[in-house]
């Protein structure tokens, strides 16, 4: 015979286990890492606060601590540098150059499209290593460091112009000789290296007496291949672009990408991406393709622009890429 009261109370299975009772508590224990262990990617900092010397998980799932408070808690763990510089984490440090410097072969541009954080710090995340950077922006990009005088390669390139267009001085013959389809500047030679292909077309000096024709009927615009219509100018542009930017866009990683201006004289682009190497070869290659057919295309068709969102240059699979902060 019992009585109607109900005290507190109940008997439960033992478990051998110190502090754990047969319900598990789902949360670390929240005892001082001064006492109990950190979990996986933490460490124990005595200075960052205090908790309790000891406590037990109940019958209830739920931990039970001591009301006392002793230094020691967990923080996520920060992977310190080696003397090397080098890291758990992907290099280059995101941080900006002004502050962490560039590696062998790159300087710090400080006028360079972007802008990034001043402190970035490796650590040791869910997914593994990971950069956390603070919130400022500051200027400064690595960029491929200025080859030494006499290193830069004899400009134009050797390719075909039936490809890639000719100097603003010249012009393409097809019949006066051939030349490979693509050229890459070696940096370290200040020699062309190219493909082994001979494709006809190479450049030689425009002949004597305009070329562009100075008159042509309303709705047409002049150019070097005689008078066209504002979509034969257009078409023709859209389709040499990729040509321009050919061989200007390949890199190996982001450092060696730049934002640079895509549009011409008959439309405006959003940025594009290329290596800072390159860039002022694709530049002049973009105002010779303006000059040749775009000299009187506003006037007579107009001009149009996009709205661009703001951009990055990445190096994507190898080829520099302009990516928008949305992407």
């Amino acid at each position: 015979m019992c009585t109607q009261d109900c005290a507190g109370g109940v008997c439960v299975a033992k478990d051998d286990t110190p502090g754990v009772g047969t319900t598990k508590c789902e949360t670390p224990n929240p005892a001082s890492c001064s006492v109990v262990d950190c979990p996986a990617g933490m460490a124990c900092d005595e200075e960052a606060g205090c908790a309790p010397s000891s406590c037990e998980c109940t019958a209830l799932g739920i931990w039970s601590c001591t009301a006392d408070c002793v230094p020691g808690i967990c923080v996520e763990k920060v992977i310190a540098p080696d003397p090397g510089g080098a890291t758990g984490c992907k290099q280059p440090s995101p941080a900006s150059c002004i502050f962490v410097g560039c590696k062998g072969g790159y300087s710090c541009d400080e006028d360079a499209p972007g802008c990034s954080p001043s402190e970035c710090t490796c650590t040791e995340g869910s997914e593994g290593p990971t950069w956390l950077c603070t919130e400022d922006c500051h200027p400064g990009q690595c960029v491929p460091a200025i080859p030494t005088p006499g290193l830069i390669c004899p400009k134009p390139a050797p390719t075909t112009c039936a490809e890639n267009g000719c100097p603003g001085t010249m012009v393409c013959d097809e019949e006066a000789g051939c030349g490979p389809s693509e050229c890459n500047c070696d940096l370290a030679t200040g020699e062309w290296v190219c493909t082994d292909d001979c494709v006809p077309g190479i450049c030689v000096p425009k002949p004597d007496g305009p070329l562009i024709p100075e008159d042509c009927p309303e709705g047409e615009v002049p150019t070097s291949k005689g008078c066209q219509t504002c979509a034969e100018v257009l078409d023709h542009v859209i389709a040499m672009m990729p040509f321009v930017e050919g061989g200007a866009d390949k890199c190996l990683e982001d450092s060696e990408c730049v934002l640079s201006d895509g549009g011409t004289a008959c439309m405006g682009t959003c940025p594009i991406s290329v290596t800072g190497a390159m860039e002022e070869i694709y530049l002049a290659k973009k105002q010779d393709l303006s000059d040749d057919f775009c000299a009187g295309y506003a006037e007579e068709c107009g001009y149009m622009t996009p709205s661009c969102l703001p951009a990055e240059p990445q190096c994507i699979d190898g080829i520099c890429e302009a990516v928008s902060s949305t992407e």
